[in-house]
């Protein structure tokens, strides 16, 4: 836990000012320090990143959704982050491998007055029910989570498919695929969001 918060600090060159922001930063410092360095914060173009830091201009002002592109090896990841409401909705894309995976998280169960909380709680959700269904963990660190994770549902805290975290929360199909061909018509298709910037002529 101590280096999530050690790679928040070094990232906090641009000031902080809402609690949404503020998770989105310990989300981001929470997948470097599983071996991921960022290396975009747009799917295409966007500010230079240097070092795997943020750049200043990661949060402007008035913003309800980010975009962060990671590496690991040869392992890419997108990571789409969208405000709703009292929550944030990430979505990741493996680049390589086509899989995704959607997680609901409540702002004020983790961040409260720009005051982090259950940061330990917040680090297991970003391990068990992101990385390790996108499969882009080492292997053994996987393992590691996986056995955890059977371990809780073992105990009746997790039981799959009920993961209060996961979208959508309620009538979630396990056989169905849910990507960006056949997301949840309620809120469109999250890897669209901004493509009517990039190509307004082209969105249908």
């Amino acid at each position: 836990m101590e280096e999530v918060f050690k790679i928040v600090q070094e990232n906090s060159k641009n000031a902080v000012t809402n609690n949404y922001d503020s998770l989105v930063l310990l989300i981001h410092a929470i997948v470097v320090q599983n071996g991921f360095q960022l290396i975009a914060i747009a799917e295409q173009g966007g500010p230079q990143v240097q070092g795997g830091n943020l750049p200043e201009e990661w949060n402007p002002s008035g913003v309800d959704s980010w975009t962060f592109k990671y590496a690991a090896g040869d392992t890419k990841i997108l990571a789409k982050v969208i405000r709703m409401g009292k929550n944030i909705i990430v979505n990741c894309l493996n680049l390589d491998g086509d899989s995704t995976i959607s997680v609901q998280i409540d702002v004020q169960k983790y961040v409260e007055n720009l005051e982090y909380k259950n940061v330990s709680d917040l680090m297991e959700v970003i391990k068990t029910d992101i990385l390790v269904p996108l499969k882009v963990l080492p292997q053994g660190a996987e393992q590691e989570n996986v056995t955890a994770s059977n371990q809780s549902n073992t105990t009746g805290s997790r039981t799959e498919g009920r993961n209060p975290n996961r979208f959508p929360p309620q009538h979630y199909d396990p056989l169905r695929v849910y990507d960006e061909r056949n997301y949840p018509s309620n809120i469109g298709n999250p890897f669209r969001i901004g493509s009517e910037d990039l190509g307004p002529m082209l969105v249908d």
